[in-house]
């Protein structure tokens, strides 16, 4: 339709030209059509990521003044909240309060007298997940990556009768998914009853694995409560054609259950040659990738990218992006990666991409949304975190965590990584937390 074409095009020139157009797209967000609301929202959203929530409240309106890096997007935040102060139309105020999570403690500043209560969309899912629990059985792996995350944590197995008491304690607490991890999970030798159990209480799992052992040996049950499953591409596969064997008649066995497949693989040293990687993918006829630039385990002492060499892997990053828009692939960051490294022309775009995030869902959840167990039975909120620590007991409560680890979590988020984050816009508005927390903690 020619009236909608149009409005398309006035959306887009006004997004293009911001901070200047603030009040033209207050006003198009404010007069779309009741149809074209979740449309005109994306559109906004692609382009301005502070709309979007980060990995806490912003307590206060923040100060634009000490934003060097993002200037751009700050003066747009600034325009956009100026002209909708100026306006002090609360039905507009509601809506943006609706669609933009990010906005939301503003315009509950900015608008004291308005009652937001209640607003929420359809589509909206819940602060509080259910809980999910990674349990790390075994420590031990047939590979010896130097840059594995998990490098140095305890070289045992959880036992059978420990195994239950977990699975027992996360049903008590509301767990619908337990995860196993490792070292390698299809190593652990009570893996069977590990999704038998996860059956018997009525959950899910999805894992990681280098899948160079067989996924055969599962029954249709135990295989059928595995939502996805993470292949790890690496270099023992070029050098050992048994387990090349292993890892392609694994994915096989995945595609006919439905199983979600995702390939996986780790950026070392800058300009790799992603060649093999590449055509093993695409002769698997894989849709979803996983990328991740090596990160530090709890002691600092696997081999990992440090935070300032980040900037010496753009062009490594770029040709992983081209390959998999090329070929219409899902491409996910798996650990996060600032911005600030791509010139700011390009780090917007890539704040843009959905599956791009400077900031890692650790947070979630009270600061236990990745809990962790480890072989040794302690608890901590994330592998990359040594503290807090708390051992396991069955008397343990989900509040008792909340209370250890919420703050140790977002005080960790906040800590500033590089000198450039207190003068970072997104750094600001808790959109950014600079890297990993491996990198801001080291036991």
């Amino acid at each position: 339709m020619p009236g909608e074409a149009m409005w398309r095009i006035a959306l887009q020139q006004a997004l293009q030209n911001l901070p200047q157009s603030a009040s033209l797209c207050v006003e198009l967000l404010r007069t779309a059509p009741q149809e074209r609301l979740d449309d005109c929202a994306k559109a906004f959203l692609s382009k301005l990521p502070f709309l979007k929530e980060g990995y806490a409240p912003v307590e206060k309106l923040t100060d634009t003044k000490v934003c060097d890096s993002f200037a751009s997007l700050a003066e747009s935040y600034k325009a956009i909240l100026h002209d909708l102060k100026v306006r002090n139309d609360q039905e507009t105020a509601k809506i943006f309060y609706l669609y933009f999570n990010g906005l939301r403690p503003d315009l509950k500043l900015l608008f004291p007298e308005t009652d937001f209560t209640g607003l929420r969309r359809d589509n909206e899912r819940d602060k509080k997940e259910e809980h999910q629990l990674m349990v790390f059985v075994t420590g031990l792996c047939n590979l010896n990556c130097s840059y594995c995350f998990s490098n140095d944590i305890e070289r045992r197995q959880i036992t059978e009768d420990e195994l239950r008491k977990i699975f027992k304690w996360a049903s008590e607490n509301g767990c619908n998914c337990v995860t196993p991890c490792g070292g390698e999970p299809l190593m652990y030798k009570h893996i069977g009853l590990l999704l038998d159990l996860v059956q018997d209480y009525g959950m899910t799992t999805y894992f990681a694995s280098n899948c160079t052992w067989p996924l055969s040996r599962f029954t249709e049950r135990q295989a059928s409560c595995i939502k996805s499953l993470t292949f790890h591409i690496t270099e023992a596969l070029w050098k050992n054609a048994e387990y090349m064997r292993i890892f392609c008649e694994n994915i096989q066995w995945a595609k006919q259950r439905g199983i979600n497949i995702i390939a996986r693989f780790n950026i070392v040293k800058p300009n790799t040659d992603f060649t093999k990687c590449f055509e093993l993918i695409e002769k698997q006829e894989l849709k979803c990738v996983n990328i991740a630039l090596t990160i530090p385990d709890r002691s600092h002492d696997n081999i990992y990218v440090g935070a300032s060499y980040f900037s010496d892997f753009i062009d490594d990053l770029r040709r992983v992006l081209d390959f998999c828009k090329k070929r219409k692939i899902s491409l996910n960051f798996a650990k996060t990666v600032p911005p600030c490294i791509f010139p700011e022309e390009e780090a917007l775009q890539m704040l843009a991409y959905d599956n791009f995030l400077p900031f890692c869902n650790v947070h979630e959840d009270g600061g236990t949304r990745n809990v962790c167990i480890s072989p040794a039975k302690y608890i901590t909120p994330c592998l990359g975190m040594s503290a807090p620590k708390v051992l396991f007991s069955e008397k343990l409560t989900w509040d008792d965590l909340y209370k250890q680890m919420g703050t140790a979590v977002n005080c960790a988020l906040r800590q500033p990584l590089f000198e450039k984050c207190n003068k970072c816009f997104l750094y600001h508005r808790h959109l950014c937390q600079g890297a990993c927390l491996s990198y801001k903690t080291h036991a």
